[in-house]
């Protein structure tokens, strides 16, 4: 669990506007402490955030094989950097979402 960070209100409303913080963190370092203890053979991760690069770089070290999902639309975008490190890639589009209500 992160932290939340108030960030003020929305304009022309009085609701508060909230940030959760340190969660990639904590991630990598649940992800770090797994692979070196030895508890996993595989990592997945749904993120296209590229804060997680120098995790994912020491867990390929530690010889665990990477997946990585993760979504191509203009709205919500993976960093290209992020996506060319891992070992495996799933794309999260429409048709994934659509197969998962079924």
């Amino acid at each position: 669990m992160g932290r939340l960070e108030y960030r003020g209100v929305e304009k022309g409303t009085d609701r508060p506007i909230f940030e959760q913080k340190r969660v990639d963190i904590m991630i990598s370092i649940d992800m770090l402490l797994m692979s070196y203890s030895q508890q996993v053979s595989d990592i997945v991760l749904l993120s296209g955030d590229s804060d997680f690069i120098p995790c994912i770089e020491i867990v390929k070290q530690q010889g665990k094989l990477t997946t990585l999902w993760y979504a191509r639309e203009d709205i919500i975008r993976a960093h290209n950097e992020l996506i060319k490190i891992f070992d495996e890639k799933k794309i999260i589009d429409q048709n994934l979402l659509n197969s998962c209500l079924l």
